[in-house]
Parts: C-alpha cells; sequence; structure tokens
C-alpha cells in the first residue's frame, strides 16, 4: 500500500513540475517552446486546409458542394444576396479564392499554393519580399472570361486560370489594386527601380497578355502639374515608398460622362491621405482633395461627377472606419456609412468597397476579416466572417459580387 501512494505522490509532483515548467516556457520561450511552437502551426495548417472545403488538394478550383461555411455567416430573412468571390488569408499565411452563395454555402475554392509553387518555379520574376513585407497577395480582378488577375507581392500581376495554373506572368512589381478598363487593359499600384535609393512608385497600365504600355512616375505627375506640398522631407526618409499608392481605377462606367471622363484614372495616395483623378492622355490631374479622409484605400467612380472612398481613419476618436461620397468639381463630401449601434465597422489597414447597382454596398473589413452587405438606409443586411478552425479569423484582403455574365462564366447557379 505505501508502494502505491508512493507511485500516486510520485506521478503527481511530475505532472505539476511538468506544468510549472510549461508555464515557465510559455513565459520564457525557453527550450523547447520552438520545437513545439512550430509542430502546432504545422497542425494548425493542415487543420486549416481540412476546413477550408473539405481538404481540397492545391491547385483544384472546382465546385465542392455542400461544404458548409455557415459558421461565419449571416443574412437577414429574404434578402437578395449575390454570390461574392473572395481573397482570403488561410492559417501559416496561405491563400484561397473562395466564392460563396447567398446562403453563405461555399460553391468554389481555390487553394493558391499549387499557383506559388509555379511562380517560384518558373523564375520570370522575383521581388526580395523582405523590402516590401513579406509573402502577401493583395489585389484581385476578375476578367470576363473567368480568368483571374492577383498581385503576387513576391511575384508581381500574375493572370491564372480557374484551376490556379498561371497562364502568364507581367514580371512587373504591383500591389493592392488591379483593374480593367473598357479596352480590356489592365491597371495597377506598382514599384520600380529607377537608380534612385528608394523604390520608385508608378500607375502602370498593362495589355490583355501582361505587356506594359505605359508606366506613370507618380513624382513626376505631381511635380508635372505643380502639386509639391505632398513631397515633403520627412516623407522622403522613408525607405521604401512615401506616398503608399494603394489604387489605381480607370473610369470605366456605362452610365455616361460627366465631370469625370473616359481616359480619366483615379488614384489614392494613402500616407498623405489624398485622393485625384488625372486624364491619361493628357496627364492632366483634374480633380483634388486632401485631408478630408485619412489613409483611405480603394475610391471608385460611381458615376461621371462622384467618387465613393473607402476612409480607414486609423485612430479617430470613435474607433471607426466610413464610407465617404465626394463629389467633383470641389471634393464637397457626404457620409454614407460609418457603422451602426450593434456593428463596429473598423479597419485600420487594407479595406475595400463596392457600390452595387441597387445601391447597396459591399464592405470589407480586412483586418477583421469580415465582409458585410449594407443598404442604402445603411441597415447590415448580411455578415460573412473568414473564420479558421482555431477560432482565430484569417485577412480577407478583396471581395467581388458576382453579376449577371461573370457570374455565368463561372457556371455558378
Amino acid at each position: 500500500m505505501p508502494l502505491v501512494k508512493s507511485k500516486h505522490l510520485f506521478l503527481s509532483s511530475l505532472f505539476f513540475l511538468v506544468f510549472i515548467y510549461g508555464v515557465f516556457v510559455g513565459h520564457t520561450k525557453f527550450f523547447p517552446y520552438i520545437v513545439v511552437d512550430q509542430a502546432k502551426q504545422g497542425l494548425e495548417s493542415l487543420l486549416g486546409r481540412l476546413y477550408l472545403g473539405g481538404y481540397t488538394p492545391a491547385g483544384i478550383f472546382h465546385p465542392i458542394p455542400g461544404v458548409d461555411t455557415t459558421d461565419g455567416f449571416w443574412v437577414e430573412e429574404d434578402r437578395d444576396v449575390p454570390n461574392i468571390l473572395i481573397l482570403e488569408w488561410g492559417p501559416d499565411r496561405s491563400f484561397f479564392l473562395r466564392v460563396i452563395d447567398g446562403d453563405g454555402i461555399t460553391q468554389y475554392l481555390l487553394d493558391l499554393a499549387e499557383t506559388e509553387r509555379q511562380l517560384a518555379k518558373a523564375k520570370t520574376f522575383e521581388w526580395p519580399t523582405s523590402e516590401v513585407g513579406g509573402k502577401t497577395i493583395h489585389g484581385m480582378a476578375l476578367c470576363p472570361d473567368g480568368t483571374v488577375l492577383l498581385n503576387f507581392v513576391r511575384y508581381g500581376l500574375v493572370k491564372i486560370d480557374l484551376k490556379g495554373n498561371v497562364l502568364w506572368a507581367a514580371g512587373y512589381f504591383t500591389h493592392h489594386s488591379v483593374e480593367l478598363d473598357h479596352e480590356g487593359n489592365i491597371w495597377a499600384c506598382g514599384l520600380a527601380m529607377k537608380n534612385s535609393p528608394r523604390l520608385v512608385e508608378t500607375i502602370a497600365c498593362f495589355n490583355e497578355s501582361g505587356k506594359l504600355i505605359k508606366e506613370w512616375v507618380l513624382d513626376d505627375l505631381l511635380v508635372s502639374n505643380g502639386i509639391l506640398g505632398l513631397n515633403s522631407i520627412e516623407l522622403k526618409n522613408k525607405n521604401l515608398e512615401y506616398y503608399h499608392l494603394n489604387d489605381v481605377e480607370p473610369y470605366n462606367l456605362d452610365t455616361g460622362e460627366g465631370y469625370f471622363k473616359q481616359g480619366d484614372i483615379l488614384i489614392s495616395l494613402r500616407d498623405v491621405s489624398t485622393v485625384l483623378v488625372f486624364n491619361s492622355k493628357t496627364d492632366i490631374v483634374t480633380f483634388q482633395s486632401n485631408g478630408f479622409v485619412s489613409h483611405q484605400h480603394d475610391p471608385d467612380f460611381i458615376d461621371g461627377n462622384r467618387i465613393s472612398v473607402f476612409d480607414n481613419q486609423p485612430g479617430a476618436k470613435n474607433n471607426g472606419s466610413r464610407v465617404v461620397e465626394m463629389y467633383a468639381p470641389t471634393s464637397s463630401n457626404t457620409l454614407t456609412f460609418s457603422g451602426t449601434k450593434d456593428v463596429l465597422f473598423y479597419t485600420k489597414i487594407m479595406g475595400c468597397h463596392a457600390v452595387l447597382p441597387s445601391g447597396n454596398k459591399l464592405l470589407v473589413e480586412s483586418t477583421k476579416g469580415r465582409i458585410l452587405l449594407v443598404n442604402p438606409e445603411g441597415q447590415v443586411f448580411m455578415t460573412y466572417t473568414n473564420y479558421h478552425p482555431n477560432g482565430k479569423k484569417g485577412l480577407i484582403s478583396n471581395a467581388i459580387p458576382l453579376l449577371g455574365e461573370v457570374k455565368d462564366k463561372l457556371g455558378l447557379p
């Protein structure tokens, strides 16, 4: 009997010591913290891939009926919700293209790991990620034929098919946004080395095959228009880009022209809280707004006289982001959404939005991993959240509502 008691005492003491040592390791990161942490990350990554579509093999883009993502989905009853194409972050900086339908069910899923492997193997272009913040995919556009344009921070502008196969890589560093104009040309934010001690920010235009047609050096465009106040010494001392160009959008609306016309290009300069429009044929800046928004993203033309802006407002007293409409030529503005009593709307960085033909807005709170659908009265009627199996939320880089012919190209119901 004493022997049994001694065993129990020994085991209890051992478990207690292991527990105490575990707490010590967790706080001090002493051995074997790194080994355990790496094993944990590997398990989370595996579980994440199992979760994101019932284990969809990398590079396969296909219908996966019955995969329920509704744990992170809510919609008001009898609401008409479009299918949405989402560029989202999985565990361990994996990336996925997902399409959810109006019931929150995943209809298509593409793991972009195989696409990245193709790009790494081809070695047509690779940017040192230490210069620009590591592995990221930021910026997405859907072409009329159902192919997809993506900005890989490491590999630049890339076009893929619906199975993740690389159709071409432009060999040019692009980031944040990618848009198509009415002629099928591709517009994006760029960075380049131009015999300068720092990276030079550019506005880049490519043809449908990924060949660079024309680029504008942002510094030169501003100086030629006499816009010198944005070019401060403090900002020039930054190691990377100092305007932080984060959106380039051509005027491409069927609603007709107004103050804004075909050939106009809308750009956003985050770090100087500036939105401006220039004409790509004359290089003349025709519209400029400074300071009405703060560290904004994704300004969009609504019609020939209005622009909608995703205004991040980092550090605002109410800790909320908002959506603002600006009117040409005066840049007067109107608040159109800033959250509700029940929904705090905020993302410090990133973020994008789209104004739908119905007047509803699709809003992406990137750092919360959440998408909102909001009616013109400012009422939230749908939310989708990118949850991982470990309970954490993954970022969402971009989301595109799928309407009309584009939806049909993907074979969606």
